[in-house]
């Protein structure tokens, strides 16, 4: 998964900006044909939208959850520009233990 925000002029609002929460996960990547040296990220799936931190991570999560089968043997990867928002999110707190 990968997520990023991007602050933003909220309308009518004065002098008010929010932050959109993007985020996108995937499954892994395929070659684009079989003597390609590009690649196609699978089973793509898109969040986002300008909420608090909590709100965005219990939405993703929820849609993760439904999209994705995970097991024991379960590896998952989370990838930011290390904004607090990120780094300090419950789910990736329960998978650093």
């Amino acid at each position: 998964m990968e997520v990023d925000g991007v602050f933003i002029n909220l309308q009518g609002e004065k002098n008010k900006k929010g932050e959109l929460k993007l985020g996108m996960s995937y499954q892994g990547w395929e070659k684009r044909h079989p003597m390609s040296d590009e690649y196609d990220l699978t089973h793509k799936d898109y969040y986002g939208g300008v909420f608090n931190s909590e709100d965005f991570w219990k939405e993703t999560t929820a849609r993760i959850y439904e999209n994705y089968r995970f097991n024991e043997g379960s590896i998952s990867v989370l990838c930011g520009d290390g904004a607090e928002w990120i780094t300090t999110n419950r789910l990736c707190a329960q998978n650093k233990s």
